[in-house]
């Protein structure tokens, strides 16, 4: 059940996570080439969004309720979210205290669009992480506002899906391919991240969703066959 599929990957995540937890160390001490194992970062966020595919696709094919699938996803994952942007605000409110400068504009500056996904207007609360080689305090926020916005549309990818079948999931893929080709080509790396272009990796993970009972019963049908084999 989906219960025992999520399970299945718990372990999977939990090292994918610390991929982008020992990135992030190199990349906050401003380390461009880092060695092994703080090299795999990217790996890792583009893994999860592949998962993220998988499990949200199924999620709403098992209760393809438009209202009810955008409250579960928001309870799974606002509140914490916002209790993280608080935490960090108020860190960071902390410093500038120590520095004597608390500056109300700057902190709602900073909370506000943070609160409402929009982290790439503010990374920094008045200049509190100008010192650091990349002045952030949170390099993994902007993964966050691509999660919510596939959340939005992945019911409709769904619908869309189940008429057309892989020449939607294909054409989706490759639209997706062209426009990280564009973006790279125009030097528009912040662009290159966003959706459109993350949206090959959530594809890859929606294919193995629409395509499991398939896929489990060819594995199936392969297990028996060796058993049988293996009997014999």
């Amino acid at each position: 059940n989906m219960a025992h599929q999520c399970n299945n990957l718990t372990l999977i995540r939990l090292i994918l996570a610390l991929l982008v937890l020992l990135g992030h160390f190199e990349l906050l001490a401003g380390i461009p080439s880092p060695a092994f194992p703080f090299n795999y970062a990217d790996f890792a966020v583009d893994a999860f969004f592949v998962i993220s595919g998988y499990l949200i696709a199924m999620s709403w094919a098992n209760q393809p309720n438009l209202k009810g699938f955008y409250i579960r996803r928001f309870f799974r994952i606002y509140p914490l979210y916002a209790v993280m942007i608080v935490v960090q605000s108020i860190l960071m409110i902390w410093l500038l205290g120590r520095f004597g400068v608390l500056d109300v504009e700057a902190i709602l500056h900073y909370m506000l669009p943070n609160l409402f996904f929009a982290n790439f207007l503010g990374h920094n609360m008045a200049g509190v992480l100008d010192h650091l080689p990349n002045p952030g305090i949170n390099p993994s926020l902007w993964t966050l506002k691509i999660e919510v916005g596939f959340y939005l549309i992945l019911p409709f990818l769904w619908m869309a899906t189940k008429r057309y079948k892989v020449v939607f999931l294909l054409l989706l893929f490759l639209l997706s391919n062209l426009y990280i080709f564009i973006m790279a080509g125009m030097d528009q790396w912040t662009l290159y991240k966003q959706l459109p272009g993350q949206m090959r990796f959530f594809v890859v993970g929606m294919a193995l969703s629409f395509f499991q009972p398939m896929i489990s019963k060819a594995l199936a049908q392969l297990k028996t066959r060796m058993g049988s084999c293996y009997h014999w």
